[in-house]
């Protein structure tokens, strides 16, 4: 009798972490397709600064804002405070996630990409245009070293190093045109 209860309680608690996950889906889905239709719902919207999409593999992820509690590797992707905005001159945005295959793992398909892919930043009704230029290894110390071409917009993407705990990989894009949406 008593394994019969245990085997309806795990399966019981087994639902509920699908149907918890399948609306937190449906939130990150909603609160996506808010920014970009500011649509209006009646729930839980949050309001992302920028999205960043990666049609090669199929990331579309929203960023939060730089304060903002779901601006955390652990939850989420995350810009680094000392980022600039995509319509800064000159300008840097770092981007930060986990590799792996955790639920929070958004960047576990980042090694699929090539030098000149394209990936996007939607930010204030406008579409960045970033071309992956350069793929490289830096060990992973707490500290990161950000060099790009003087004069140019770009984009760092960071995340661990498959297989390499000590390793982290950087995906440095530089911005190749302003689409208006």
């Amino acid at each position: 009798m008593f394994k019969k209860i245990l085997v309806v309680i795990t399966i019981i608690i087994i639902i509920l972490i699908v149907v918890l996950s399948q609306y937190k889906r449906q939130i990150e889905n909603k609160s996506i397709d808010y920014f970009f239709n500011k649509g209006n719902y009646k729930t839980n919207i949050i309001k992302y600064l920028m999205v960043l999409d990666i049609p090669k593999i199929n990331l579309k992820k929203g960023v939060c804002n730089f304060f903002e509690d779901c601006n955390n590797v652990n939850k989420n992707i995350e810009i680094h405070i000392k980022s600039d905005l995509p319509n800064e001159e000159n300008g840097s945005i770092i981007i930060m996630g986990h590799n792996g295959n955790s639920k929070i793992s958004f960047f576990k398909t980042l090694d699929k990409l090539n030098i000149n892919d394209i990936i996007y930043i939607h930010y204030e009704n406008k579409t960045y245009e970033y071309i992956l230029n350069e793929i490289y290894d830096i060990n992973k110390n707490g500290k990161a070293s950000f060099i790009k071409d003087e004069g140019k917009n770009a984009l760092f993407l960071i995340t661990c190093k498959k297989k390499e705990k000590d390793k982290q990989t950087i995906y440095l894009s530089y911005l190749n045109d302003i689409i208006e949406r």
